[in-house]
Formats: structure tokens, C-alpha cells, sequence
């Protein structure tokens, strides 16, 4: 447990929830971050939220809303600012590249440590897109900062020119009993409803499957022909967005979740944490960094990508199998436990600790 003298006074800039907005995995990382710090006596804290009310706003309104943001951020930086031991600051990549530079230039005026969480697996791919003027100006306030975490490991390697970076995984903290489960019939999908998320193949793979299985669905819309599609396919339902506070009870009473994703901001994905902190195993795709999470055959099964067949095999294969499937379930409850929030979020709190001295 860390101490230190007096309490360390963090600005956490971060995306909590609002109405008129969608809920995605960055905005449940940031609310269970901001619960967990209250929770340690030498910390305090002052939150400068950056959600937007962008659900049903179109290109221009988003342009409007992005900027009215950005200028709200810079202005509560100004007035806030001076307060604070330690600025941090929990953003995307692609909302990193516009304002990473500026709270940088800010903290240095300030002469405050700015220490940045970055969230998703994409940082690399999005970085390499900037032409050569804008990755020299954003390499300059990226080095600046005192510390840089990255949610995944393949990003570490990737950036490790870089010297100021740490590992700080995707994590939740379900505090509801496990619940052992006998049998795998009920599979659960719970992101946003598009094809890049694996919508389309879990809907085509109901064709294949031989098991008698249902899967629900949750999530914000973005691909309304999809819901008709799933509305139309037997075995499958569409059960509308799901509060950030029900998740847990929600994945309790399913027996597996569903990922096929091919999305390409994918890091680790926040569910499959809160899948195993639920007991349950996870079939997803073998995208990206996922398999940082998911290991084939131990907490779950990886499948291609836009592979329909072979997401019906895995499907087969979990609801074919009690003792292979109660074996899953044991090992996704253990690692689940590795990315428990509470130590990580007061690791975090210390690295900004010692980024004051």
C-alpha cells in the first residue's frame, strides 16, 4: 500500500457518462478509475470531464460539439489547474492528437507533471497516419509528458523508443459471487451493434451451429439493418443498451460471451475483463492484441476473424462439452483476478506521485 506525507492532489481529465452520448469501454475504465482513487485517504482528486453528446449529432453539430469541448477542457485546465500537485489525463489516440499538444504546452506553463492513460490498442496505427509535421509537433508534447501508459503489451514493444511509457492493462472490479454454471446455451454479445464488432458473423454462424443455443444482444446502435437481422434470426434477440451499473448482473445470467471483433481501435476490450470477473468464459476473435487476454483453450476460444464457420465450431465446442466448458469458466475466474482495478489504479496514483519530484 502506498503512503505519502500529504495527500497527492490529481487534475483527472477522463470521459464519465452523459446523457446523449454513447457507452463504450474508455468511459467504464475512467468511472471505475475515479471510484477506486476516492477510495484512498492520500489521494484527492478534481475531475474535468470529456464526453460529448455526440449519439445523435451529425458531421457539423459533432464539429460544433468537439470544439465547444476542447475550449471547455482548455478553460477549466486554466481555472483548475493551479490547484493540483499532478495532471492526468485519460484519452483515445485520435482525441490525444489534438489535445495532447495543447495540455502539454498548458502543463509546462503551469510547470505541473502531466501524466497520460491512454486507451485502446491503436495508438501505433493512428500515430503512423499523421504526416510528418504533425507526428514532430505531437512526438515533441508525447516526450514532454512525464509518463505515458499503454493498455497492451504489442504497444510497449512498438513504441519502445519511447522511454517514458508503462503497461496499464483494461481493468474492472465485479464485486458480485461467481455463479457455477453447469452447461453453455446462453451466450451474450455486449458491445455496439456494427459489423466490424462481429454482428454479421455471429448472425450468419447461427445458420451453422448444431447446438440449440440463443445469443442476446447489447448495445449502443450503429447499424440499424443489423438489429433487423438479428430480430429476424432465430435463436437471437436484441436487448437493448445496457447501463454501465447492470453489467455485471446482466453477465451472470449468460453462460458465455461473444466477441468476434475486427474493430480496428480494439487494445483489450473491457468486457472480456468483466466477462471473466463473471466466471465466463470468452470466444472471440484472434484480432489485434486480444489474444493478450484470451488464451486459446485455458478462459476461452480465439477464432478467425470473419470466419462464420469457425465461430459456430467454437460454439459447438463450448455447448458440446460440460466438463471442457466448467474447465473454461474455473480459468476465466482466475484470470479475471489479474486485472482487478484497485491495484492498478493505485499504481497509477503512485506513478503520479513521483512524477512531482
Amino acid at each position: 500500500m502506498t503512503t505519502v506525507d500529504q495527500p497527492i492532489r490529481i487534475l483527472l481529465f477522463g470521459p464519465l457518462p452523459i446523457a446523449g452520448d454513447h457507452v463504450g469501454g474508455a468511459k467504464a475504465a475512467f468511472v471505475q478509475m475515479v471510484s477506486d482513487i476516492e477510495d484512498l485517504d492520500w489521494v484527492e482528486t478534481d475531475v474535468v470531464n470529456l464526453s460529448r453528446a455526440l449519439k445523435s449529432a451529425g458531421r457539423i453539430r459533432r464539429v460544433y460539439l468537439n470544439l465547444q469541448g476542447l475550449f471547455k477542457t482548455v478553460v477549466n485546465t486554466l481555472l483548475r489547474g493551479h490547484a493540483s500537485d499532478v495532471w492526468a489525463l485519460n484519452v483515445s489516440p485520435v482525441g490525444s492528437f489534438t489535445l495532447l499538444p495543447i495540455m502539454a504546452t498548458l502543463a509546462t506553463l503551469y510547470r505541473k507533471p502531466l501524466i497520460v492513460r491512454m486507451f485502446g490498442g491503436s495508438f501505433h496505427d493512428d500515430y503512423s497516419s499523421l504526416n510528418k509535421l504533425q507526428r514532430s509537433l505531437y512526438k515533441q508534447a508525447f516526450r514532454s509528458c512525464n509518463l505515458v501508459t499503454m493498455e497492451t503489451r504489442k504497444l510497449m514493444n512498438d513504441l519502445s523508443d519511447f522511454q517514458n511509457l508503462q503497461w496499464l492493462p483494461n481493468t474492472r472490479n465485479n464485486q458480485l459471487p461467481l455463479i457455477v454454471k453447469s452447461d453453455c446455451k446462453k451466450f451474450i454479445f455486449l458491445s455496439q451493434i456494427r459489423k466490424e464488432k462481429g454482428v454479421r458473423e455471429i448472425i450468419r454462424a447461427m445458420s451453422l451451429v448444431a447446438s440449440d443455443v440463443s445469443v442476446d444482444f447489447y448495445g449502443s446502435i450503429f447499424d440499424r439493418e443489423l438489429v433487423g437481422s438479428i430480430e429476424q434470426t432465430p435463436g437471437l434477440a436484441y436487448c437493448g443498451e445496457l447501463p454501465p451499473e447492470q453489467v455485471y448482473q446482466a453477465l451472470s445470467q449468460y453462460d458465455a460471451l461473444l466477441l468476434p471483433t475486427y474493430w480496428q481501435g480494439e487494445g483489450l476490450p473491457g468486457v472480456i475483463v468483466e466477462a471473466f470477473q463473471s466466471g465466463i468464459p470468452v470466444i472471440a476473435s484472434d484480432w489485434r492484441q486480444i489474444p493478450e487476454l484470451v488464451e486459446h483453450g485455458y478462459n476461452g476460444l480465439l477464432v478467425k476473424s470473419e470466419d462464420d464457420k469457425s465461430l459456430a465450431e467454437a460454439i459447438d465446442a463450448l455447448a458440446g462439452s460440460s466438463e471442457f466448458y466448467a474447465q473454461l469458466c474455473a480459468n476465466a475466474g482466475t484470470s479475471g483476478e489479474q486485472y482487478r482495478s484497485k491495484p492498478w489504479n493505485e499504481k497509477f496514483c503512485a506513478w503520479c506521485a513521483r512524477a512531482q519530484y
